[in-house]
Protein backbone atom coordinates (compact mmCIF):
# COMPACT_ATOMS: atom_id res chain seq x y z
CA UNK A 1 0.00 0.00 0.00
CA UNK A 2 2.67 2.43 0.63
CA UNK A 3 3.60 2.51 -3.46
CA UNK A 4 0.10 2.51 -4.42
CA UNK A 5 -1.76 5.28 -2.26
CA UNK A 6 0.83 7.77 -4.42
CA UNK A 7 0.58 6.11 -7.72
CA UNK A 8 -2.84 7.44 -8.84
CA UNK A 9 -4.03 10.85 -9.10
CA UNK A 10 -7.07 11.61 -6.82
CA UNK A 11 -10.64 13.49 -7.37
CA UNK A 12 -11.99 15.73 -4.10
CA UNK A 13 -15.72 15.22 -4.51
CA UNK A 14 -18.86 15.60 -2.59
CA UNK A 15 -21.20 13.15 -3.38
CA UNK A 16 -20.91 13.20 -7.47
CA UNK A 17 -20.48 16.24 -7.41
CA UNK A 18 -16.46 17.03 -7.96
CA UNK A 19 -14.67 19.59 -5.93
CA UNK A 20 -10.97 19.30 -7.29
CA UNK A 21 -8.29 16.70 -9.27
CA UNK A 22 -5.38 16.37 -7.42
CA UNK A 23 -2.19 15.04 -8.81
CA UNK A 24 -0.10 12.26 -7.66
CA UNK A 25 0.95 13.17 -4.38
CA UNK A 26 3.63 12.25 -1.60
CA UNK A 27 2.75 9.01 0.75
CA UNK A 28 2.04 11.57 3.41
CA UNK A 29 -0.33 13.55 1.80
CA UNK A 30 -1.94 10.68 0.34
CA UNK A 31 -2.75 9.34 3.35
CA UNK A 32 -4.28 12.48 4.65
CA UNK A 33 -6.57 12.22 1.50
CA UNK A 34 -7.95 8.47 2.21
CA UNK A 35 -8.38 9.43 6.03
CA UNK A 36 -10.36 12.21 4.63
CA UNK A 37 -12.66 10.20 2.92
CA UNK A 38 -13.94 12.73 0.58
CA UNK A 39 -11.24 12.01 -2.13
CA UNK A 40 -11.05 9.02 -4.59
CA UNK A 41 -8.72 7.84 -6.66
CA UNK A 42 -8.74 8.66 -10.41
CA UNK A 43 -9.02 5.70 -12.41
CA UNK A 44 -8.90 7.48 -15.81
CA UNK A 45 -11.79 6.00 -17.08
CA UNK A 46 -13.90 8.87 -18.84
CA UNK A 47 -17.44 8.45 -20.63
CA UNK A 48 -18.98 11.38 -22.52
CA UNK A 49 -20.44 12.45 -26.08
CA UNK A 50 -17.89 13.16 -28.81
CA UNK A 51 -19.31 16.73 -29.43
CA UNK A 52 -19.39 17.96 -25.78
CA UNK A 53 -15.73 16.82 -25.10
CA UNK A 54 -14.68 18.27 -28.11
CA UNK A 55 -16.07 21.24 -27.51
CA UNK A 56 -14.77 21.18 -24.41
CA UNK A 57 -10.93 20.71 -25.12
CA UNK A 58 -11.81 23.15 -27.69
CA UNK A 59 -12.41 25.80 -25.06
CA UNK A 60 -9.70 25.00 -22.74
CA UNK A 61 -6.71 23.49 -24.91
CA UNK A 62 -7.80 25.16 -28.10
CA UNK A 63 -3.94 24.45 -29.58
CA UNK A 64 -4.33 20.72 -29.19
CA UNK A 65 -8.43 20.82 -30.81
CA UNK A 66 -6.91 22.88 -33.97
CA UNK A 67 -3.70 20.64 -34.47
CA UNK A 68 -5.73 17.50 -33.52
CA UNK A 69 -8.09 18.72 -36.31
CA UNK A 70 -5.61 19.73 -39.03
CA UNK A 71 -4.14 16.28 -38.62
CA UNK A 72 -8.00 14.84 -39.35
CA UNK A 73 -8.29 17.27 -42.29
CA UNK A 74 -5.17 15.82 -44.08
CA UNK A 75 -5.53 12.42 -43.60
CA UNK A 76 -6.24 9.71 -46.01
CA UNK A 77 -9.40 7.20 -45.78
CA UNK A 78 -8.95 3.79 -47.81
CA UNK A 79 -11.61 1.08 -47.00
CA UNK A 80 -12.93 2.77 -44.39
CA UNK A 81 -9.59 2.64 -42.43
CA UNK A 82 -8.39 6.15 -41.45
CA UNK A 83 -4.50 6.92 -41.60
CA UNK A 84 -3.25 10.09 -40.21
CA UNK A 85 -0.02 11.54 -41.24
CA UNK A 86 2.49 11.12 -38.86
CA UNK A 87 4.15 14.37 -39.18
CA UNK A 88 0.18 16.29 -38.39
CA UNK A 89 0.44 14.09 -35.23
CA UNK A 90 3.69 14.90 -34.30
CA UNK A 91 2.44 18.85 -34.11
CA UNK A 92 -0.17 18.19 -31.66
CA UNK A 93 0.93 19.18 -28.10
CA UNK A 94 1.30 16.12 -25.48
CA UNK A 95 -0.98 16.95 -22.36
CA UNK A 96 -3.14 14.66 -20.61
CA UNK A 97 -6.79 14.32 -20.74
CA UNK A 98 -6.63 15.18 -16.98
CA UNK A 99 -4.63 18.61 -17.76
CA UNK A 100 -6.25 19.36 -20.58
CA UNK A 101 -9.83 19.13 -20.29
CA UNK A 102 -11.02 17.27 -16.67
CA UNK A 103 -9.36 19.64 -14.09
CA UNK A 104 -10.85 22.90 -16.10
CA UNK A 105 -14.10 21.75 -17.09
CA UNK A 106 -17.43 22.47 -15.39
CA UNK A 107 -19.53 19.81 -17.07
CA UNK A 108 -17.90 16.71 -14.72
CA UNK A 109 -19.33 14.94 -12.52
CA UNK A 110 -18.60 11.58 -10.73
CA UNK A 111 -19.07 8.01 -9.86
CA UNK A 112 -17.83 5.84 -6.96
CA UNK A 113 -16.55 2.11 -8.40
CA UNK A 114 -16.35 -0.04 -5.31
CA UNK A 115 -14.07 -2.54 -6.61
CA UNK A 116 -10.40 -3.92 -6.58
CA UNK A 117 -8.54 -1.70 -9.01
CA UNK A 118 -4.88 -2.57 -10.61
CA UNK A 119 -3.71 0.34 -13.00
CA UNK A 120 -0.75 -2.24 -15.34
CA UNK A 121 0.20 1.05 -16.52
CA UNK A 122 2.77 1.14 -14.15
CA UNK A 123 5.96 -0.49 -13.18
CA UNK A 124 5.05 -0.86 -9.66
CA UNK A 125 1.83 -2.46 -11.05
CA UNK A 126 3.63 -5.21 -12.98
CA UNK A 127 5.34 -5.53 -9.81
CA UNK A 128 2.53 -6.73 -7.45
CA UNK A 129 1.48 -9.02 -10.28
CA UNK A 130 4.58 -10.74 -10.82
CA UNK A 131 5.78 -13.98 -9.18
CA UNK A 132 8.77 -13.09 -7.37
CA UNK A 133 11.69 -14.72 -5.87
CA UNK A 134 11.85 -15.73 -2.00
CA UNK A 135 13.77 -12.01 -1.21
CA UNK A 136 10.79 -10.17 -3.05
CA UNK A 137 12.82 -10.09 -6.84
CA UNK A 138 10.89 -10.00 -9.74
CA UNK A 139 13.38 -11.16 -12.10
CA UNK A 140 14.49 -13.71 -15.19
CA UNK A 141 16.41 -16.12 -14.12
CA UNK A 142 19.66 -14.85 -15.79
CA UNK A 143 20.30 -11.87 -13.12
CA UNK A 144 22.25 -12.38 -10.11
CA UNK A 145 21.50 -10.54 -6.56
CA UNK A 146 23.67 -10.52 -3.54
CA UNK A 147 21.59 -9.03 -0.10
CA UNK A 148 18.99 -7.16 -2.78
CA UNK A 149 15.40 -7.42 -2.11
CA UNK A 150 12.13 -6.20 -3.56
CA UNK A 151 13.60 -5.34 -7.00
CA UNK A 152 11.71 -5.69 -10.62
CA UNK A 153 14.30 -6.30 -13.38
CA UNK A 154 13.19 -6.37 -16.94
CA UNK A 155 16.31 -7.14 -19.35
CA UNK A 156 16.38 -8.01 -22.72
CA UNK A 157 20.12 -9.22 -23.28
CA UNK A 158 22.38 -8.44 -20.66
CA UNK A 159 22.01 -10.08 -17.48
CA UNK A 160 21.61 -7.21 -14.22
CA UNK A 161 23.41 -7.95 -11.08
CA UNK A 162 22.80 -6.34 -7.56
CA UNK A 163 24.61 -5.64 -4.12
CA UNK A 164 23.05 -4.38 -0.87
CA UNK A 165 20.48 -2.79 -3.04
CA UNK A 166 16.51 -2.93 -2.69
CA UNK A 167 13.32 -1.52 -3.82
CA UNK A 168 14.17 -0.74 -7.14
CA UNK A 169 13.09 -0.83 -10.45
CA UNK A 170 16.02 -1.75 -13.51
CA UNK A 171 14.58 -1.26 -17.26
CA UNK A 172 17.31 -2.71 -19.61
CA UNK A 173 16.46 -1.60 -23.19
CA UNK A 174 18.89 -1.42 -26.74
CA UNK A 175 18.63 2.13 -26.59
CA UNK A 176 18.84 3.18 -22.93
CA UNK A 177 19.03 1.85 -19.24
CA UNK A 178 16.04 3.27 -16.46
CA UNK A 179 16.56 2.92 -12.81
CA UNK A 180 13.82 4.07 -10.67
CA UNK A 181 12.85 3.61 -7.07
CA UNK A 182 9.74 2.01 -6.09
CA UNK A 183 6.68 4.41 -6.25
CA UNK A 184 8.62 6.53 -8.38
CA UNK A 185 8.17 5.26 -11.72
CA UNK A 186 5.10 8.21 -12.09
CA UNK A 187 7.45 10.45 -13.10
CA UNK A 188 8.93 8.49 -16.01
CA UNK A 189 7.36 11.32 -18.22
CA UNK A 190 9.14 13.89 -16.81
CA UNK A 191 12.16 11.76 -17.10
CA UNK A 192 11.59 11.38 -20.96
CA UNK A 193 11.35 15.29 -22.21
CA UNK A 194 14.51 15.47 -20.21
CA UNK A 195 16.39 12.66 -22.21
CA UNK A 196 15.17 13.88 -25.22
CA UNK A 197 16.73 16.72 -24.71
CA UNK A 198 20.22 15.10 -24.77
CA UNK A 199 19.32 12.38 -27.14
CA UNK A 200 16.19 13.50 -29.72
CA UNK A 201 15.85 10.35 -31.70
CA UNK A 202 15.93 7.61 -28.68
CA UNK A 203 11.65 7.62 -28.39
CA UNK A 204 10.91 7.72 -31.94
Amino acid sequence: MLYDVCMFGYIEAEGENVISFKEKPDVKTANEYIKAKKYFWNSGMFVFKVETFLDELNNFSNNIYTASQEAFKNCEINNNIINLSESYMSKIPADSIDYAVMEKTKKLKMIVLNTDWSDLGSFEALYNISNSDADGNVSAPKNVFFNSKNNLVISKNKPVTFIDVDDLIVVNTDDAVLISKRGSSHKIKEMIAELEKVSPNITK
